[in-house]
C-alpha cells in the first residue's frame, strides 16, 4: 500500500494569505493543496473530497456561506466531522475565541498570520491526528 501526499484545502477569500497558506503547506509539509476563495467553493471540495482530506484552513469570515456555516456541516456530516480542522480569524476577542471553540475546530489562528505559529499549529494538529510523524 503506497502512500499519498497529505491534501489540506485552504479556504480564505484574501489572496495574499491564501497565497501564504500554500506556500508554507507546499514547502513545509510537501502536500497537496486544495484552495477556496469563498465559503461556497469550499463546501463543494469538502463534498467532493472529504474522504482524501487531511485537514482544513478556515477563514471565518468569507462571502456567501462564512466558516461558521462550514463548520457545522462539518461537524455534522458523515463523512466530515472526524476532518481536523484550524481556523483563521481576524477578531481574538474571548467572545469570538469561545465561540470558535465551540464548533470542536482542532486549532485557531489569530490574523495576520505569523509564519512559526502557523507552522506549528498546523504540525500539532497534524501529529495528533496521525498524519505527521516527525
Amino acid at each position: 500500500m503506497g502512500t499519498h501526499p497529505m491534501k489540506i484545502l485552504i479556504a480564505e477569500d484574501d489572496s495574499s494569505q491564501r497565497d501564504l497558506l500554500v506556500a508554507l503547506l507546499r514547502k513545509r509539509f510537501q502536500c497537496e493543496v486544495l484552495q477556496a476563495e469563498d465559503g461556497l467553493e469550499a463546501l463543494r471540495i469538502l463534498l467532493k473530497d472529504s474522504p482524501d482530506l487531511d485537514l482544513a484552513i478556515l477563514d471565518m469570515t468569507m462571502p456567501y456561506v462564512d466558516g461558521r456555516q462550514i463548520l457545522s456541516i462539518i461537524k455534522s456530516h458523515p463523512h466530515l466531522h472526524e476532518l481536523p480542522v484550524i481556523a483563521c480569524t481576524a477578531h481574538n476577542t474571548k467572545e469570538e475565541v469561545a465561540e470558535i471553540l465551540r464548533y470542536g475546530v482542532a486549532a485557531f489562528i489569530v490574523k495576520p498570520i505569523v509564519k512559526p505559529i502557523l507552522h506549528a499549529k498546523i504540525a500539532a494538529v497534524l501529529r495528533k491526528s496521525g498524519k505527521l510523524r516527525w
